[in-house]
């Protein structure tokens, strides 16, 4: 009697929990995110009133604000009772953060200034220069009006945007895909390609590798959100101090 044919294995079959969204939901959120940052940037204008600084400084919130906003209204509208799942398959805790946050000052000491420190030496013994990635950051840093609110955004909004989408829908859509290594790797490559010039690219893929590592080995949003946060404030205080 020939038995009857298996089902493929599952790429990560201990998964303890599977998410339901896949490939359509990450694009149709990517493309809500385009169109609603549009709408947050306006309508913060169109709140605080016109100027250089207004939308400056709208220009750094809305990008944040329109993925969160993007992550929450697809999922909410298409799946309603699993939008939970989001934050992971175990419940986030102190314990969770405050490893999350030693894991932040370890990888913001190995990618910054061990990832740095190799750079610029390679850059002097190759003879190329190194490309100023934070320009526009540093100009918000040195504007009054808009240190504070690129603060917020970079440690508050930006995080939570970003750990929401890359780990909380993408990783968790790929780790059960292709297993959470590739995963892994994969979602870093796209979190590192946002980040737009290729230095940047080069330190954040490592970077966003290491947040879905930390996402499949805790279970809980909440340890790569307060890596990514704690990450973000080391850099942007450094960035104050060097403006100051």
């Amino acid at each position: 009697m020939i038995p009857p044919p298996q089902p493929p294995a599952d790429p990560v079959p201990d998964a303890p929990g599977r998410v339901p969204w896949g490939w359509f939901d990450v694009v149709v959120i990517a493309i809500l995110v385009v169109v609603l940052s549009g709408l947050v940037a306006a309508a913060l204008v169109a709140a605080v009133g016109p100027g250089e600084a207004t939308e400056r400084g709208a220009l750094l919130l809305s990008g944040g604000v329109a993925t969160i906003l993007g992550v929450l209204l697809h999922l909410q509208v298409r799946f309603p009772r699993r939008l939970g799942q989001l934050l992971g398959w175990r419940p986030p805790t102190l314990r969770a953060a405050l490893v999350g946050a030693g894991h932040g000052l370890l990888a913001f000491a190995v990618i910054n200034i061990a990832v740095g420190a190799l750079l610029t030496y390679l850059s002097a013994q190759l003879g190329f220069e190194l490309p100023e990635v934070q320009e526009q950051l540093r100009d918000a840093a040195a504007d009054p009006a808009l240190a504070p609110v690129l603060v917020f955004v970079t440690v508050l909004v930006g995080p939570l945007a970003e750990e929401l989408f890359f780990r909380g829908v993408l990783f968790q859509m790929l780790r059960q895909r292709i297993g959470w290594a590739r995963g892994a790797w994969l979602s870093g490559v796209l979190f590192a390609l946002v980040h737009g010039h290729w230095l940047a690219i080069l330190l954040f893929i490592p970077l966003g590798a290491y947040l879905g590592w930390l996402f499949h080995r805790t279970g809980s949003l909440l340890t790569p959100l307060a890596a990514h946060v704690v990450f973000n404030l080391l850099g942007v205080a450094a960035l104050l101090d060097q403006v100051a």
